[in-house]
């Protein structure tokens, strides 16, 4: 279990990295049952956990990050039959500092606002090429080695013996887990929880993760949600008049 939760804290990382550069129902509720530490293994039989954005015709993630020098949110959301895409990152703390940013299938717009000042800006994307690398960027998956992703859903007794760490599924319908964890290295500590959504073929389409870490008396708040999205993007009006600049 050592190495699962090492694993959420890389993913909460890759996706505070990406950062940096809906419904109303909520789907990760459910009538959870605790799993018994020797049915883990088999509750959690053929989840397919190398999951693609091709698998899914939209994309949103939700981040926000939280220590005594950083405050950070972040939202994206993407529509890939429309190659729509915003996301908008707002920072508070050492570094003050907001962007918003779009594509709409032939330009990528952004819009910065830092000191005091507001800069608005499109870039023609030939083949969508910003988009693709964009989008490559936040790929959870390709941050790590696809056998360790796939080790979330590895389990046996010997690995999470002893370990304060309990697994509850929700298969009403579809494949849902909480995992409910903490762990203890010497002045370092973490505790959360995180879900996992699959729907009827276990296909992986929604993942949260909300933690707090502590280390050396100072303490930082992740969150992290990411599903499937196909709700509605709006652009900002006269987001056409926006200064046209070239890639260098």
């Amino acid at each position: 279990m050592k190495k699962l939760l090492s694993i959420v804290l890389t993913i909460a990382i890759c996706l505070s990295l990406c950062f940096c550069f809906v419904g109303c129902t909520d789907v990760f509720s459910g009538k959870y049952v605790l799993v018994a530490d020797d049915k883990i293994n088999t509750a959690l039989m053929g989840l397919d956990a190398d999951v693609a954005f091709g698998s899914m015709n939209g994309l949103y993630i939700n981040l926000e990050l939280k220590n005594a020098d950083l405050g950070m949110k972040a939202t994206l959301k993407y529509l890939d039959t429309q190659d729509l895409l915003s996301y908008k990152i707002d920072m508070t703390g050492t570094l003050n500092m907001s962007m918003e940013a779009y594509h709409d299938g032939e330009y990528y717009y952004s819009n910065l606002k830092t000191a005091g000042s507001e800069v608005k800006t499109k870039i023609k994307d030939e083949d969508s090429m910003m988009l693709s690398s964009l989008m490559e960027a936040f790929d959870l998956v390709g941050q790590m080695d696809s056998e360790e992703f796939s080790d979330l859903f590895a389990f046996d007794t010997e690995t999470i013996e002893g370990l304060n760490t309990k697994v509850y599924i929700d298969d009403t319908e579809g494949t849902k887990v909480k995992m409910v964890f903490s762990q203890t290295e010497g002045d370092f500590y973490i505790k959360g929880k995180a879900f996992f959504v699959f729907d009827a073929l276990k296909v992986l389409k929604a993942m949260k993760i909300d933690m707090t870490v502590y280390e050396k008396g100072a303490s930082s708040i992740i969150k992290m949600e990411m599903k499937e999205f196909d709700g509605k993007i709006t652009l900002p009006k006269g987001i056409s008049e926006w200064e046209e600049t070239q890639l260098d």
